[in-house]
């Protein structure tokens, strides 16, 4: 018993773990991404809807951050005054996303507007007092784009296995196995999914490396503050490696994927080319066999078989590793073949 609940408790505290690592990686990717997007859009806005009036430089200098990590940061320290429909207001604020990685960067944008020169500014028609001095300066970390695609897609992952782990909960079990096989489950027509549709990982996988690998070359020779036309280029590139990954996985390893594909109207079916009618279909059964895996450990596989009246095995799905899934299955298709009355399967073990 003790053994028992140390294993128990070992299992508690892994699963503990993972929540936490779940949630902390998909919250900080999330809030990363927010943050990246919501500072994108504001500048897109802020150009669009900004309108420009005369004003006049006071004071025009930079102030410093230290970060943790020993990096900089730098902040346009700017005061103007400017006059909208006759009413002269003051501003402070310089360019929309208001950190700067590189000082000369900065610097040079700044001699633009010498103190005590005159200067557009511009303001926000429905508030006068919101204003900039430059929104146009392209200070904005346009490479951060490039740097969440990988933790992006990892979180994505992620969320989906929790999905799909807890879908059965959500939905019921039934209803989640028949939005896992059934790829048309119509009145008229049913079409079930019988080879498992493993996704093309590796299409991802080079998408997100090109991504990636793509950081370090941009942010040594520009920095992180990276024309904005390097980010499409980049993510075009990324495209395209991605594709050629996926070819190459399609050509090593071919996904054909086997469906039954059932008339109720006519009552014919088809299944891994074999036509018929359900009326030639006399049970639908589920049968075990063992296997050794690739550790040479033996492991239980069921499957899920129609006989016919004359005698022959049509199997409709193999390789299931839960008999629970495969009788429920079983009994799924009986019930659209023969209707409720006929959804009792019959189970044997074939050793």
């Amino acid at each position: 018993m003790s053994g028992a609940g140390a294993s128990r408790r070992g299992m508690g505290c892994a699963a503990i773990i993972a929540g936490a690592f779940v949630v902390l990686w998909v919250g900080v990717t999330a809030a990363g991404t927010a943050l990246c997007y919501g500072g994108f859009i504001k500048i897109i806005r802020v150009r669009q809807t900004y309108q420009p009036t005369p004003g006049f430089v006071e004071r025009a200098g930079i102030d410093r951050s230290s970060g943790r990590g020993g990096g900089s940061s730098y902040n346009a320290d700017v005061s103007y005054r400017y006059t909208v429909s006759g009413t002269t207001y003051r501003g402070d604020r310089f360019s929309v996303w208001e950190s700067w990685d590189d000082r000369p960067t900065l610097e040079g944008r700044l001699r633009l507007f010498p103190v005590g020169a005159p200067a557009t500014v511009w303001f926000l028609p429905s508030d006068p007092t919101r204003s900039y001095l430059d929104p146009h300066a392209e200070n904005f970390p346009y490479l951060l784009f490039v740097f969440l695609v990988p933790f992006q897609l990892v979180g994505a992952v992620i969320v989906w296995g929790v999905y799909a782990a807890a879908r059965p909960m959500i939905v019921g079990q039934e209803r989640s196995l028949a939005r896992q096989y059934f790829l048309v489950d119509r009145p008229e027509k049913l079409v079930a999914r019988l080879g498992e549709s493993s996704p093309n990982f590796m299409g991802l996988v080079g998408f997100g490396m090109a991504c990636f690998f793509a950081i370090f070359p941009i942010a040594i020779t520009v920095g992180f503050n990276c024309p904005s036309w390097c980010v499409p280029a980049v993510f075009v590139i990324a495209i395209g490696t991605g594709v050629v990954f996926s070819i190459r996985d399609r050509r090593k390893h071919p996904r054909a994927l086997d469906r039954f594909v059932l008339d109720r109207l006519t009552g014919r079916f088809r299944v891994r080319g074999v036509e018929g009618t359900a009326a030639e279909i006399a049970e639908v059964r589920v049968s075990s066999r063992t296997r050794l895996d690739s550790d040479g450990v033996k492991e239980e596989l069921f499957d899920v078989v129609f006989r016919m009246h004359d005698g022959e095995t049509l199997t409709l799905f193999d390789g299931l590793r839960s008999s629970e899934e495969a009788e429920m299955l079983g009994s799924m298709i009986r019930e659209r073949l023969h209707g409720p009355a006929g959804a009792r399967i019959e189970y044997i073990a074939d050793r």
